[in-house]
């Protein structure tokens, strides 16, 4: 609390008192402040953290000390200081993929009275990237058509993966490269039409994507196959091919004959 002491005379058989001094001003000192409570961390985007916590009513004058480190309290740490009426700060240029603690104390002044440490809460940055999809498929394939198939990525805090890319490219670098975007999460499958060449060996790969962040993930494992050669397809067995990048093994039935109008 801020005081102002005055002193005055007083002549108590005349009953008369003299005008004050001139006041002292000065402050008493605080107590220990009460122990913070952080409430929470979050990862805003690829090195970027928000740390919050709950507010301290405090009378005298004070400040927070946000201790932040790397790993398990090893290394230096950073020290920043922050107005007691904020509940919030944002921390940036942090090293991706790693996990960073936070811990809280509040400095009363005057007098420079520390108050305890809180309890640290930590939080690992997100990576530079979202994951990319996985099992990705080619099904109902023929001459002209074929339907790409993706399992999204379990979502990673700090992206909003709204959209897929998915591109299907020919081994034949003669030909065109074809491709499509997909909007929503919850997509899983797109099918190609436009563009396709009958019995042409392809790669199909997906991407995932921040549209927000403007941020795409690295492309999934790559699933080959090869179109139906135009025509009918007669007594044939089923068509396996291996879902790795460049690799094609195809398998047909004795039975298979193409015959062509």
């Amino acid at each position: 609390m801020h005081y102002v002491a005055r002193v005055y005379a007083k002549d108590t058989k005349a009953n008369i008192q003299s005008l004050p001094s001139i006041g002292f001003g000065f402050q008493t000192q605080p107590e220990e402040p009460p122990k913070p409570s952080i409430r929470s961390v979050e990862n805003v985007r690829p090195g970027v953290q928000k740390l919050i916590w709950n507010e301290t009513s405090q009378i005298c004058e004070c400040q927070h000390i946000i201790t932040r480190s790397e790993g398990n309290y090893s290394g230096r740490d950073l020290e920043v200081y922050v107005p007691c009426n904020t509940t919030e700060y944002i921390f940036t240029g942090l090293r991706l993929n790693t996990v960073h603690v936070y811990r809280l104390r509040t400095l009363a002044q005057p007098g420079d009275v520390l108050g305890p440490l809180s309890d640290a809460v930590s939080l690992a940055t997100s990576p530079s990237t979202p994951p990319p999809p996985t099992n990705v498929t080619v099904s109902d394939i023929k001459s002209k058509q074929f339907t790409v198939k993706w399992q999204p990525a379990e979502t990673v805090e700090g992206f909003f993966v709204d959209r897929f890319i998915v591109t299907v490219h020919p081994v034949d670098h003669a030909f065109k490269e074809l491709s499509k975007e997909v909007s929503g999460y919850e997509s899983h499958s797109v099918i190609f039409t436009d563009g396709v060449t009958s019995c042409m060996h392809y790669v199909a790969r997906v991407y995932a994507k921040d549209t927000k962040a403007n941020i795409q993930s690295l492309p999934s494992i790559g699933f080959g196959f090869q179109t139906q050669p135009e025509g009918k397809l007669r007594n044939s067995s089923f068509t396996e091919f291996s879902p790795f990048f460049t690799h094609f093994s195809v398998k047909f039935g004795m039975s298979a004959f193409v015959s062509w109008k």
